[in-house]
């Protein structure tokens, strides 16, 4: 019977070990905590995860060139600063591909029961601004909802391009929240009803113009909350 040398064995604990950090680690930023300019270190992540240093720093690798986290001259990791530049150049690059793939699943007929069931439990969830906890659960369904109907368009690579912008507006639509409590769950639950509508009978002009009409939303309203903030108002001016 052949062993697995120690050697392997141990690369691949440090493998998902790395993976676990990693996974942890994103799911914070992207929460906010800790908050955008933060400086984190790989003993305090470390420490807070109960892992150890080498998985840590692997996963910070990974964040960094996600651009989550930014390497800063005798700073050390920093999470990535929100910007209005980031707002805008997440919402207009989302502005391109996913009405494109929105349209794809419409046009494609690609909604199929099962989805169109997953799809109407998701678009009925909405948030209460005052309970944290709620407005998670909303950007996890919101998240969901959109990266499903991307799926439907048979482009894999766009569906996963609409799913990372996604997550990066996350991290930005949570922290406007944070500084500027606002929105409209009532709104937002009845323009994800009216895009699934225009989905499941085929209209894909409606659906492209519904999904734009949403994202130039949500720019205004993140833009509006973020210049509320005095280091992101302090930004927009210099």
């Amino acid at each position: 019977m052949r062993r697995t040398p120690a050697k392997t064995v141990s690369a691949r604990v440090v493998r998902s070990a790395s993976e676990r950090a990693y996974q942890r680690l994103r799911t914070a930023i992207v929460a906010c905590d800790p908050a955008p300019g933060d400086r984190i270190t790989e003993g305090d992540v470390a420490q807070r995860l109960a892992i150890g240093k080498t998985p840590v720093r692997e996963a910070l690798r990974r964040l960094v060139h996600e651009g989550l986290v930014v390497v800063r001259p005798r700073q050390g990791y920093v999470v990535a600063p929100i910007t209005l530049g980031d707002v805008e150049e997440l919402c207009g690059l989302r502005l391109v591909v996913e009405p494109a793939a929105v349209e794809l699943a419409a046009a494609g007929g690609r909604i199929d029961t099962a989805r169109v069931v997953a799809l109407e439990r998701l678009c009925r969830v909405g948030y209460d601004i005052r309970k944290p906890e709620s407005v998670r659960e909303f950007h996890r369904a919101n998240r969901t909802f959109h990266t499903s109907i991307a799926q439907a368009s048979g482009n894999a690579r766009l569906a996963a391009l609409v799913d990372q912008l996604l997550v990066e507006l996350q991290r930005v639509i949570h922290f406007a929240m944070l500084v500027h409590p606002h929105g409209d769950s009532d709104a937002t639950v009845a323009r994800h009803a009216a895009l699934l509508r225009a989905l499941k009978r085929g209209r894909a002009a409606t659906a492209r113009q519904l999904v734009e009409r949403e994202i130039l939303a949500t720019q205004r309203l993140v833009t509006e909350s973020l210049m509320r903030h005095a280091s992101v108002r302090r930004a927009a001016i210099s």
